[in-house]
């Protein structure tokens, strides 16, 4: 998949937000965050992206937002609530490489 093409091999995925906080706090060698903006039902992208950024020990990390059919209004929340990236659906293998390179770069 893309995840591999970008040198990226050690993959941590979570089913949902609750999760994946629990796998940031399990794994703090973790430094490019991807969220999908349609979650889950309990907690979507943009809630992630407020507790995710409260949190000092994710200083540093990369952020990036993944999503499909949002609007202006809720990018420009994305960008100010501390996104460093988001990565908008459909996407091809050049653009995910270009954020990833942009994500490795910082980190």
């Amino acid at each position: 998949g893309h995840l591999a093409d970008a040198g990226m091999e050690d993959v941590v995925e979570s089913s949902d937000g609750e999760d994946a906080l629990a796998k940031l706090k399990s794994f703090p060698d973790i430094y490019i965050v991807m969220c999908e903006w349609n979650l889950s039902k309990s907690m979507n992208g943009y809630q992630f992206l407020l507790t995710f950024k409260k949190d000092s020990n994710n200083a540093g990390k990369y952020f990036i937002m993944v999503a499909s059919n949002i609007d202006q209004q809720d990018i420009i929340a994305i960008i100010k609530s501390g996104a460093n990236s988001i990565l908008l659906r459909p996407f091809d293998k050049e653009v995910f490489m270009e954020k990833m390179k942009k994500a490795i770069s910082s980190i």
